[in-house]
């Protein structure tokens, strides 16, 4: 009751060994308006236990912090350490309880519940009366922590559910961590690590040096913004479990702010064939890194889907640093509609992405998206070089990246000293001016600076305007917008098919979106097929352009790192400053952020202005056609959980109307609300939806290594290109060799694979000039042999 103490220190309570019935557990009740700090000379309001070398076995819930159906008796204490838990239902069941300072009662603070070095532990002895689902249930509390604590399912249990969790957090913020040499561990789960935030507010996690073993999944978040998880080991694959044939180290969906680094991700020795994914990232909306992990056996080591970058698609996820071996896919980027892809440029001149690549891979980098990927990569460091992609432009360059480590090695803690807050608000600021100032520049030089007047030029224009324009257009070139080419190609009673060609052809950036070139062959009058071919070739050129959006990209990554710690820190504080909080989501911009202030005032009880917020961001963002219903979606989910709150209403009390619409925007919505509505309808029914990604069928799955002995070649020193490429008269082959190489040639075969030359070589390194002009018009297929290896490119001929 309110204000008791019970202490177990070294003792065991279970039911008697002949006993086949659970008992009841202890509840710790609290008093959910009053803290759970007390006021200098008063007593306390809540309940506390304390467990030291404890043992609580069988129970149907071990540990809980309330009066089991009375909302008001929230807020009981818990401190264990050194205690184990041993096949209890449920070990830990804490609901919505909001810890404050009592002298200042706007200032909220962590949940007074504390675990370190405990074990949770459900095997083959667990009675199974009652169906296990979760060690540990969350719900919308903050600041629970886990300490060098160890998480177990046994294989096959009696009565253990499919969808079953070590913790399973809703709308909730916690910790699992461990001091340098200790670990936290999680092992047998279907999702280790649950984290859904449901309920509308800003707690996040954090998980640092935690092994995850034969898991179907490690950490399964959903709008859960500012996770951290570092310093880790993921050995992925547990069919236990689940039906599905894919299994994830980590996936995220709906969620932004993420700090992934020093992780390693690899597959369990006895996982079944399938699908196994390191990290997957599910429409992040913002600017991310995945920085510094390791990625190996894996069938895709990252997967992204959905829409993973700001608006102007500068901005936006990116892969650095990060090293893989004997995966299937290193990075593999799907996509269904034009709106999909990462951020554009991974890379750039003066700093690469320093990534390493799998030599034994089918695809170092898929991009299946309509969206042209550039990859600057280091042409002097082993591995680096991406050898098999789609639909990636890649770039070497002289510069290095050195890789610092961020967040990794002996870090303890998110949060941030006062002389590091300073120094990182003079980073953010530095980043933003140098970002506006190139912004702005880059505005500027889009059309002229004139958008809607080259729009309406053209719509008016006459035949006899043609040569003007065109020289206009040109001048504006590379810098002319999407807008203005499509418009330039629809009127061709003004340009001809060779000017539109120029226009287009002046600038490559544009054309890196596949939607565009699409266009070109689709339209009422297409452009020619040769013309599109040549454009798809020009789409990898790099300008002036293309250099702004890399300086863009840089600023806008080194700002958002900024914000980024800045909030973090703010967020794992014992009392958040709300008003901070804001202040770094507004300096961070973009709809996730702003729907993350959204949740700051819900989680206030500030629903009028959360609601006001929230109607304002289709115009600030001009959201329209789906994504704009899929916002009016999301306001309408905020309704419904300010009514629930109104009415002091769980999940499980949904009416029949809310459950519908929920159901509805489960299935139908592919924004946040549909996030939130399958979150929910996975807590109330124990069964979770289908998440298995778009792969390549089988070909994909993992449980051994796969070697293609020729896509060594390209780690072993062999490599050919061709300029000019697309050719008339001529073009040459630059070649390197393997030391060791025996019997090298380059052989040029038709599009029908007839060898139509054969060319040897005899020096390690050189040139090889090539008369063209004896060749048709069309694509042929050049191979440079050596020995087992060989290595192809694709020669145009023109004409």
């Amino acid at each position: 009751m309110p204000g008791g103490l019970f202490t177990i220190d070294g003792g065991s309570i279970k039911t008697d060994i002949n006993e086949k019935s659970p008992w009841q557990g202890i509840e710790v009740w609290g008093n959910s308006s009053a803290s759970q700090y007390p006021m200098q000379g008063q007593p306390s309001q809540q309940g506390k236990l304390i467990l030291n070398n404890a043992t609580i076995e069988n129970a149907l819930c071990a540990v809980s912090l309330w009066k089991e159906g009375d909302y008001t008796k929230t807020g009981g204490i818990v401190q264990a350490t050194n205690t184990i838990f041993r096949n209890n239902t449920k070990s830990v069941h804490i609901q919505p309880y909001r810890n404050f300072n009592p002298y200042f009662p706007t200032e909220e603070m962590d949940y007074l519940a504390s675990f370190t070095n405990c074990t949770f532990v459900v095997d083959n002895d667990y009675l199974g009366t009652h169906n296990f689902y979760k060690h540990v249930d969350l719900n919308r509390v903050k600041g629970v922590k886990f300490n060098s604590c160890n998480f177990s399912l046994a294989d096959n249990v009696q009565s253990a559910s499919p969808w079953n969790s070590a913790i399973a957090s809703y709308s909730a913020g916690f910790s699992a961590m461990a001091p340098t040499g200790q670990t936290c561990s999680f092992s047998g789960f279907q999702s280790a690590i649950y984290a859904a935030n449901t309920g509308m507010n800003t707690y996040s996690f954090f998980v640092n040096r935690a092994l995850f073993d034969n898991n179907a999944i490690g950490i399964n978040a959903k709008w859960m913004n500012n996770a951290a998880v570092i310093n880790s080991t993921f050995n992925i694959g547990n069919g236990n479990y689940t039906a599905e044939n894919c299994y994830y180290g980590i996936r995220l969906e709906q969620s932004s702010g993420f700090a992934i680094e020093e992780n390693q991700f690899g597959k369990q020795e006895s996982s079944p064939q399938a699908n196994l994914i390191g990290i997957s990232v599910v429409n992040s909306l913002g600017v991310e890194d995945i920085y510094r992990n390791t990625f190996a056996g894996l069938s895709a080591g990252n997967y992204a889907y959905g829409k993973n970058y700001m608006s102007n698609g500068i901005g936006g996820l990116s892969y650095t640093c990060n090293t893989n071996s004997d995966n299937y896919a290193d990075i593999y980027v799907y996509g269904t509609t034009s709106e999909h892809g990462i951020q554009s440029l991974q890379g750039s001149f003066s700093q690469p992405a320093g990534n390493t690549f799998s030599p034994n891979a089918t695809w170092n980098f898929y991009n299946g998206t309509r969206r042209l990927i550039g990859y600057y990569y280091n042409t002097n460091a082993a591995f680096q070089y991406p050898a098999f992609v789609e639909y990636v432009v890649r770039e070497g360059v002289l510069a290095n990246n050195a890789c610092p480590s961020h967040y990794g090695g002996n870090n303890e803690t998110l949060t941030l000293t006062a002389s590091q807050k300073q120094a990182l608000e003079s980073e953010y600021l530095i980043s933003m001016n140098r970002y506006d100032a190139v912004q702005s520049l880059y505005s500027n030089l889009t059309d002229g600076g004139d958008t809607e007047g080259s729009l309406n030029d053209i719509a008016t224009a006459q035949s006899g305007d043609m040569w003007a324009l065109r020289a206009r257009l040109l001048g504006a070139s590379p810098h002319v917008s999407q807008e203005v080419l499509l418009a330039v190609a629809d009127h061709t009673e003004v340009f001809t098919e060779a000017a539109i060609f120029d226009i287009l052809a002046a600038n490559p950036d544009e054309l890196r979106n596949n939607e565009l070139i699409e266009y070109l062959g689709q339209k009422e009058i297409p452009l020619p097929e040769y013309m599109i071919d040549i454009l798809r070739q020009v789409a990898e050129g790099t300008t002036y352009k293309t250099v702004l959006q890399m300086q863009m990209a840089k600023h806008s990554h080194d700002k958002a790192r900024a914000a980024h710690d800045m909030l973090r820190s703010i967020l794992n504080e014992e009392s958040p400053d709300m008003i901070q909080l804001r202040n770094w989501l507004h300096n961070l911009g973009g709809l996730s952020a702003e729907r993350q202030i959204v949740a700051s005032f819900i989680q206030e009880g500030r629903y009028s202005e959360a609601i006001d917020l929230a109607n304002t961001l289709p115009m600030v963002y001009a959201l329209q056609g789906e994504t704009l219903d899929e916002h009016n979606n999301f306001v309408a989910m905020l309704l419904m959980n300010q009514n629930m709150l109104e009415e002091n209403r769980g999940l499980e009390d949904l009416t029949e109307d809310e459950t519908a619409i929920m159901n509805d925007f489960a299935v139908n919505d592919n924004g946040l609300a549909g996030t939130l509505a399958r979150s929910i309808v996975e807590t109330i029914s124990g069964q979770p939806f289908a998440n298995c990604p778009s792969l390549q069928g089988e070909l994909s799955y993992k449980s051994s290594a796969i070697v293609n002995p020729n896509h060594l070649a390209g780690y072993f020193g062999l490599s050919i290109s061709v300029k000019p490429n697309p050719a008339n008269s001529w073009t040459s082959f630059d070649f390197t060799l393997p030391e060791d190489a025996k019997d090298a040639r380059i052989e040029i075969a038709s599009p029908a694979g007839a060898v139509i030359e054969s060319i040897p070589l005899s020096s390690i390194k050189g040139q090889k000039l090539f008369d063209t002009r004896k060749l048709s018009p069309g694509v042929y297929n050049c191979t440079l042999f050596a020995g087992a290896f060989s290595q192809t490119v694709k020669l145009i001929i023109q004409h």
